[in-house]
C-alpha cells in the first residue's frame, strides 16, 4: 500500500465530507464518506495497513469535527480491526456484504461517537435519540457504500493497492 496515494484520497474525501455532504443532509442525517473509505481499505488492503488506515480516517474525522480528538479514531480503528479479522470469511466484492458491513460498522462508530457526546453533555438529545440518529447515519452510509467501493475499485491501480491472490488453507 502506498501511503502518499492514501493521504491524497483521504484529503479529497475529507474535503467532500466537509463541503458536499452537508448539502446531502436529510434532517441532520448524512453519509460518512471517510467511513466508506476506511471500510474499503479494511476489506481490500493488507492486514496491518488496513487497520492503520481505519484509525487514520477516524483521526481525520476527529480533527475536522473539532470535538474530542480520539473518539472517532478509536471507533474507526475498532471497526477496522473487526472487519480485517472477518474479511477472509466473506466475499469482499459483494455489494450486499459491503452494505451490511457499512451498516454494522456505521452503527458501532456513530453509536460510540454520539453516546460519548451525550455522556459528556454535548448533545441536547437523550441517549436513545442519539443512538437512533447514529443508526440512520449508518443506513445512509450503507446505501452509498457499493457505489463508492465500485469507484475505488476502478481506481485500484491509482491507489496502488496490491492485487489479492488466492490463499490455500491447509
Amino acid at each position: 500500500m502506498r501511503w502518499v496515494s492514501f493521504a491524497i484520497l483521504v484529503a479529497v474525501v475529507l474535503v467532500l465530507q466537509t463541503t458536499l455532504v452537508p448539502r446531502l443532509s436529510i434532517r441532520g442525517i448524512f453519509p460518512d464518506l471517510l467511513l466508506i473509505v476506511a471500510l474499503y481499505y479494511a476489506l481490500q488492503a493488507p492486514e496491518a495497513p488496513a487497520m492503520l488506515a481505519g484509525w487514520i480516517c477516524g483521526l481525520m474525522m476527529d480533527l475536522s469535527a473539532g470535538g474530542r480528538v480520539g473518539v472517532l479514531a478509536f471507533a474507526f480503528g475498532l471497526v477496522g480491526v473487526l472487519v480485517v479479522k472477518i474479511r477472509d470469511l466473506t466475499f469482499r466484492d459483494n455489494p450486499l456484504l459491503q452494505m451490511f458491513v457499512a451498516l454494522v460498522a456505521g452503527s458501532i462508530v456513530h453509536g460510540i461517537e454520539r453516546g460519548q457526546r451525550v455522556l459528556w453533555g454535548e448533545a441536547a438529545a437523550g441517549m436513545g435519540d442519539a443512538l437512533l440518529t447514529g443508526v440512520f447515519v449508518a443506513m445512509y452510509t450503507a446505501a452509498l457504500t457499493p457505489y463508492v467501493h465500485w469507484l475505488l475499485s476502478r481506481a485500484r491501480g491509482l491507489l496502488l493497492l496490491p492485487l489479492r491472490t488466492a490463499r490455500t488453507r491447509r
